[in-house]
C-alpha cells in the first residue's frame, strides 16, 4: 500500500462497483494515512454528495487556502 511513503494530503474518491480498485483497498489507505500523519479525505460513490464536498473543500483550503 505504501502509506508511510506519502509525504502530502490526499484525496481519495472512489467508485463503489469499481472492481479494479477496489473500494476495499481505497478504505484501507484512508485508514491507514493518518498513522503516518497525512491527512485525507476518502468519499466513495455511495457517499452524500454535500458531506463530502463540505470534506473536499476542508481539505483543500486547510492545505491550499480558502478560495
Amino acid at each position: 500500500m505504501h502509506a508511510d511513503r506519502v509525504k502530502v494530503p490526499v484525496l481519495l474518491v472512489q467508485g463503489e462497483d469499481d472492481y479494479t480498485a477496489l473500494a476495499t483497498h481505497g478504505r484501507a489507505m484512508a485508514k491507514a494515512l493518518p498513522q503516518h500523519g497525512v491527512r485525507n479525505v476518502w468519499c466513495s460513490s455511495r457517499a452524500a454528495t454535500t458531506a463530502c464536498g463540505a470534506r473536499i473543500c476542508a481539505l483543500l483550503a486547510a492545505n491550499i487556502g480558502p478560495h
